[in-house]
């Protein structure tokens, strides 16, 4: 993390408050909450923030695990968004907590000792179910169940009904949109990360870097695209390493089509930058943290051709607008 601050003007970073003060809503579902973007012209990306919901709000929660939950979440990775914004972009944000569904694991990735009868159909859990961090998490801290009981396949698919799917629809349809006005489209999946990895995860006692940033190995996103985000990031200061610890999972998969001019990737921020740990709360460095997203999606607004030629694939033109 660099010493001193980097040498850009900075504005004010928000403080942590509420996400819907301010700015229009364009659309509120139990699913999900979008922000859009209020410039008439916008620009040609959108960032969806699926674990920043820190609240369980529904049944079978083991007691045991509720304040693991906490900890879970995202936190305030939602309101570094919101400030990067700027009401260029559109902002997907969910409104359910990670461990009732993950919409960034596939619909077949479910652990079958989660359920109390059989699927009625394939199931194909990956290593993600084998850790008990499927699309149904098992697991709140290692040894700590998330439920108090055993699902009935009813109620997972009304999970999958009721927030997966409709996450997945609303971040298409806002894609598609992006696309439509400007001929192509960069997708910003935001995460945040542990410092270290623990039990339940891939890298278990591994330090992690400040920034991951990932792309399926070149399967999401143009490289020259990734590089350019990697070196704005890069240039601040910060470590940044590349499909390294995490690789992009669903939401950048279903999402991407870099031959189409869609391109996705998944943005991990190392939570030591901006949180105290002992607390929870935001850090000395927090609006820095904020202002350095900032100054990212600023990069690339400034130069709206560049990101256009790096999004369209060989001999395509795209729309005319989005050569403006």
């Amino acid at each position: 993390m660099p010493a001193q601050p980097p040498p850009y003007p900075l504005t004010e970073a928000r403080a942590p408050s509420r996400l819907d003060q301010g700015r229009p809503v364009a659309q509120e579902h139990p699913a999900y909450q979008i922000l859009p973007a209020s410039a008439p012209t916008g620009l040609a990306l959108v960032v969806d923030v699926p674990h920043s919901h820190g609240h369980w709000s529904h049944e079978g929660l083991n007691p045991a695990a509720a304040q693991a939950l906490n900890a879970l979440s995202d936190a305030y990775v939602d309101q570094f968004w919101f400030n990067a914004c700027q009401a260029r972009v559109p902002l997907l944000l969910a409104r359910f907590h990670r461990a009732l569904i993950d919409v960034n694991r596939a619909p077949t990735d479910i652990d079958p000792q989660l359920l109390c009868s059989p699927w009625p159909g394939a199931l194909r859990p990956s290593f993600h179910s084998d850790r008990g961090v499927g699309l149904i998490r098992r697991w709140a801290l290692p040894g700590v169940p998330v439920h108090d009981r055993l699902l009935t396949v009813a109620e997972v698919q009304a999970r999958i009904n009721d927030f997966y799917e409709p996450y997945h629809q609303a971040l298409d349809a806002l894609i598609q949109q992006v696309q439509s006005r400007h001929g192509h489209c960069l997708h910003i999946n935001a995460q945040g990360m542990k410092p270290v990895g623990d039990a339940l995860n891939h890298d278990p006692g591994l330090p992690r870097p400040d920034f991951v940033v990932s792309n399926l190995n070149g399967l999401a996103c143009a490289p020259a695209l990734t590089c350019w985000v990697v070196d704005l990031l890069r240039s601040q200061g910060f470590e940044v390493w590349v499909n390294s610890h995490y690789m992009g999972a669903e939401l950048i998969r279903r999402h991407a089509h870099p031959l189409l001019g869609r391109h996705g990737l998944q943005i991990e921020i190392n939570q030591a930058l901006y949180l105290d740990e002992p607390t929870g709360q935001p850090g000395p460095c927090f609006n820095h943290v904020a202002l350095v997203l900032q100054c990212m999606i600023d990069g690339l607004a400034a130069d709206p051709q560049r990101l256009a030629t790096l999004c369209l694939p060989e001999g395509s033109s795209g729309t005319a607008e989005s050569a403006l």
